[in-house]
């Protein structure tokens, strides 16, 4: 990168939910640079981006479909005794992987729950590479894991693709989005 912020348009506030007094957690339709508008939950913090991960429709279902199998499970999950994946530097236990979104051939997203840093567990959808090399990517709690499906299904249901291509590719590309291919 030439140190030139990358752009970014929010199409859709899906919804926001506070944190702390600078921080939320948001799912928003997104455009980043001159890209089609995708899905992202992602921490804000003063209001500007932070990490976060970026879904299509099809990951969106996924992941939606990745919470509603696992949101009951949560207090059992965190029962267990976990598995340290981490490093001295930087400690994470996994309690429960969940499932993951996308071809495991390269980097993918795994929503599962972690306790980053010796802080409590919470789940976590975050991008991993083949050699389970952690990328960015955002953790939430169980009320938010919660909040989130049921906006999703919101969501989902009206179908909102606010995109107008602009040539053939581009017309190729969201009949796959929303036909989940």
């Amino acid at each position: 990168m030439d140190g030139t912020a990358l752009t970014f348009t929010k199409k859709k506030n899906i919804i926001i939910m506070e944190r702390s007094k600078t921080s939320t957690l948001q799912l928003n339709l997104m455009q980043w640079g001159n890209n089609i508008p995708k899905y992202d939950l992602r921490i804000w913090k003063n209001d500007k981006p932070g990490k976060g991960v970026t879904l299509d429709q099809a990951d969106l279902r996924a992941f939606l479909t990745l919470l509603d199998n696992n949101i009951q499970f949560y207090d059992e999950y965190t029962s267990k005794i976990p598995q340290n994946i981490g490093t001295a530097d930087f400690p994470c236990q996994l309690f429960q992987k969940c499932g993951f979104i996308g071809s495991l051939e390269q980097w993918h997203i795994e929503l599962n729950v972690l306790g980053w840093k010796n802080n409590p567990c919470k789940f976590d959808l975050r991008n991993w590479s083949k050699d389970h090399k952690s990328g960015k990517g955002v953790s939430f709690s169980k009320e938010d894991a919660e909040k989130l499906a049921e906006t999703i299904k919101k969501e989902l249901a009206v179908n909102t693709t606010t995109v107008e291509p602009k040539n053939t590719q581009e017309i190729e590309v969201l009949v796959d989005l929303l036909t989940g291919k």
